[in-house]
């Protein structure tokens, strides 16, 4: 007589495949949400442990009344003046004003970028003189045959908010991590753009492939919606390469921003092993990665280009280990800090200063337990502000005693 019983079980084994392999990304996006907070916290511990401080600072939190999502970038522009823009990791720029009562939506994607815990909004940059925005942002893969994308668009806005139907796609990176993301604009316009090498290792060479985009600077000129490769860019007469590129050789320049005279640019890159580092870039040089991690060499690959090493490092330990580029400081609240570059660890929440004027100048530790800081800025008053993920408020620095 026929059984029923071996086709129920055949059945509830499929349907537990199914179900097994539809939860899969969810599954490893947890586990590995699990696994960061958890190496986190035992990072930060270590980064607690050692070190004292040459001057005794703390962080005070600013805008009280207001708790972000998830906040990756803070900036203050000339061009709306007494007004903050707090760049969420889930889509939304919000603003506020100098009280910090309240905040409002300035730019909403959320229905563009992913919820997942690695990807979604990474920055935002406005134009100094025309009404365009800037953003930047990943997307998650959708299913095991898709790819994470790299995305940056321009926005038009005007008084009445921005003009969602006036926008264009500049670039899309097909990547699998290390998106980089950095946006700036220097004083005469022109925009530069961090890209990392989109995977672990760089095992394809692409930071040093003039004919990828990939863990670059590259300089455009902004006009209206669309952008323009400089004729003084210093590939823009070279065949067979990408003529938007700045400077090659590096792995995650995650923050970066320009000195007072709106043309050095300091760009803090995110290490792999062993080292985070802070480069001075100039056009058409070459920082290394993946030939060099830091001054050290990471693959024994034959090269005959000039590599430019790093004007400051620090190696994986109690100081850190995922820098957070900053700001030179030029206010008059803290003379001590006076052109000094202030930065810190994503990790370990330290925060230092470096005088990049001096050739091997030592970072002075100024506090410890700043959070997970994704972003500095300086307000038109001179005060340093660091977004936290950590706690998702705004804090700034001050004196403790």
């Amino acid at each position: 007589m026929y059984s029923k019983v071996p086709a129920i079980k055949y059945f509830i084994a499929c349907f537990i495949l199914v179900l097994i392999i539809w939860k899969r990304n969810a599954i490893v996006k947890y586990y590995e949400v699990y696994r960061y907070k958890a190496s986190w916290k035992f990072y930060k511990a270590l980064g607690e442990k050692t070190g004292s401080s040459d001057f005794h600072y703390s962080g005070k939190q600013v805008f009280e009344n207001l708790t972000f999502d998830q906040p990756m970038m803070i900036r203050q522009i000339p061009f709306f003046p007494g007004t903050f823009f707090v760049a969420e990791k889930s889509g939304k720029i919000m603003k506020t004003d100098q009280a910090g009562g309240h905040a409002e939506v300035f730019f909403d994607g959320t229905k563009k970028m992913s919820d997942d815990y690695y990807h979604g909004m990474y920055n935002f940059a406005i134009h100094p003189e025309d009404s365009v925005l800037v953003v930047c942002y990943t997307i998650f893969r959708k299913s095991r045959k898709g790819k994470n994308t790299g995305v940056i668009e321009l926005y038009s806005f005007g008084k009445n908010g921005v003009d969602y139907a006036r926008s264009k796609s500049l670039y899309r990176f097909p990547l699998v991590d290390h998106f980089g993301g950095g946006l700036e604009f220097d004083q005469d316009g022109f925009l530069f753009i961090a890209t990392g090498d989109f995977e672990g290792g760089d095992p394809h060479n692409q930071a040093q492939n003039l004919k990828s985009l990939s863990g670059k600077i590259l300089r455009l000129k902004i006009n209206g919606l669309s952008g323009e490769i400089p004729l003084d860019n210093p590939f823009s007469d070279t065949k067979f390469v990408k003529k938007e590129i700045w400077a090659s050789g590096l792995r995650n320049p995650f923050r970066m921003s320009f000195l007072e005279n709106g043309k050095t640019l300091v760009v803090a890159d995110v290490g792999h092993d062993d080292t985070e580092e802070i480069d001075i870039v100039q056009a058409g040089k070459n920082y290394g990665w993946s030939i060099k991690e830091g001054s050290r060499t990471f693959k024994n690959t034959k090269n005959n280009t000039i590599l430019t090493d790093p004007v400051y490092h620090y190696e994986h330990g109690v100081d850190g280990f995922s820098i957070t580029g900053g700001l030179v400081y030029n206010g008059e609240k803290f003379p001590e800090l006076k052109n000094k570059y202030i930065f810190g660890d994503f990790i370990t929440g330290r925060i230092w200063s470096l005088d990049l004027s001096e050739r091997k100048s030592h970072a002075k530790l100024l506090m410890k337990n700043a959070g997970g800081i994704t972003s500095f800025c300086q307000t038109s008053a001179g005060e340093i502000l660091w977004t936290d993920l950590s706690t998702n408020k705004i804090y700034k620095l001050v004196k403790s005693r």
